[in-house]
C-alpha cells in the first residue's frame, strides 16, 4: 500500500519529449512551418511569405529551454528544428544517465561538433539509440522537397549510424501531395524499416493530399494497382477518397513556382506529371 501511494504521489518518469525552444533548421520542406524551421522562415521572409507570430519577422526562434528532471527515467525523446543543430539537445545529452533509450527525428543532413563532440561520439553513452531519419522520397527526388538536402549526405549519415551496435535507424516521412505517389519506392529501397504516411492535413495546409489534382491520382491510382501489394491500400484509400479542392491547388502551384524561382529548381523536371498544371 505504501508503495502504491508513493507511486501516485511520485509517478516515475517512463518517457520524457524534449523540444528545445529553438527552431533552428537548415532545410527548407516546402510542407514544413516556420515555427519549426529558420531556414524556411528565412526564405518566406525574402519571398514576402508569413512566419508564424512568435517569430515576430524574425527567422530564428530560440529561447533558454528550462531541463526536466532526467532521475528514472527510461526513455528520452529529443526532436527538432534540427534536433541535430540546436546545441540544448547536446546539453541534455550531457546530462542524461547512460541507462536510458535514446530517440532522435533528424533529417540526417548534419553531425556539427558542439563542445567538441558530434552525435557520434554520444551515441556509445546509451543503452539503445533509435534515430528516426526524415525523409520524402527515395532518392534525388528528396532533394527538391526537402531543400536544399543532399541524398549522397543522408545515406552516408545513415551507415554510419548503422554502424553501431546499440543504435536502430528507421526512415519516417509525411504524406503529402507530391510524394503519395511514390511511397512504393522507399518500401522497395529501404535499407532499414521506413514509417510511411504522417498525413499533410488540415484547412489551410495546401501540401495536403486535397491539392492533388484526380489526372494525377489516377496516374497514381494506377502504378499503385500495377504494383499491388498489402501497403498500396492505405496510399489508394487516400487518392480515391480525399476531396480534390482546386482551389488549394492553385495555391500550392504558386508556392512553388515562387520557391523555384528563388530556389533555382523547377518542380516540372521533378515530377513531370505536374507540367499541365505548372503553367
Amino acid at each position: 500500500k505504501k508503495q502504491l501511494e508513493d507511486n501516485l504521489d511520485n509517478p516515475p518518469l517512463l518517457t520524457v519529449e524534449f523540444k528545445a525552444q529553438d527552431n533552428l533548421c537548415n532545410l527548407r520542406c516546402n510542407m514544413c512551418w516556420t515555427i519549426l524551421s529558420s531556414g524556411l522562415a528565412k526564405e518566406n521572409l525574402a519571398l514576402g511569405k508569413p512566419v508564424h507570430r512568435l517569430l515576430n519577422n524574425n527567422t530564428h526562434y530560440k529561447r533558454k529551454s528550462t531541463f526536466p528532471n532526467l532521475e528514472n527515467i527510461l526513455e528520452l525523446k529529443l526532436v527538432g528544428g534540427e534536433t541535430l543543430a540546436i546545441d540544448e539537445n547536446y546539453e541534455i545529452m550531457e546530462m542524461c544517465p547512460p541507462d536510458v533509450t535514446l530517440k532522435i527525428t533528424t533529417n540526417g543532413t548534419v553531425t556539427p561538433k558542439f563542445n567538441d563532440k558530434t552525435i557520434f561520439d554520444y551515441i556509445p553513452k546509451f543503452k539503445e539509440v533509435e534515430i528516426n531519419v526524415s525523409i520524402e522520397f527515395w532518392g534525388e527526388r528528396n532533394n527538391y522537397l526537402r531543400f536544399p538536402s543532399k541524398w549522397e549526405r543522408i545515406m552516408k549519415n545513415v551507415q554510419k549510424f548503422k554502424s553501431f551496435k546499440n543504435c536502430v535507424v528507421s526512415y519516417h516521412c509525411t504524406l503529402n501531395a507530391l510524394n503519395v505517389g511514390y511511397m512504393l519506392e522507399i518500401l522497395d529501397n529501404a535499407d532499414c524499416p521506413a514509417v510511411l504516411g504522417n498525413l499533410v492535413w488540415g484547412k489551410d495546409e495546401i501540401y495536403s493530399i486535397k491539392s492533388v489534382p484526380l489526372s494525377i491520382r489516377e496516374q497514381y491510382i494506377s502504378k499503385y494497382y500495377n504494383d499491388y501489394r498489402d501497403e498500396t491500400d492505405k496510399f489508394i484509400s487516400y487518392l480515391e477518397d480525399t476531396e480534390y479542392d482546386e482551389v488549394q491547388m492553385w495555391k500550392m502551384i504558386q508556392d512553388i513556382k515562387d520557391r523555384d524561382k528563388y530556389r533555382g529548381t523547377c518542380l516540372v523536371d521533378v515530377f513531370p506529371e505536374w507540367e499541365p498544371y505548372y503553367v
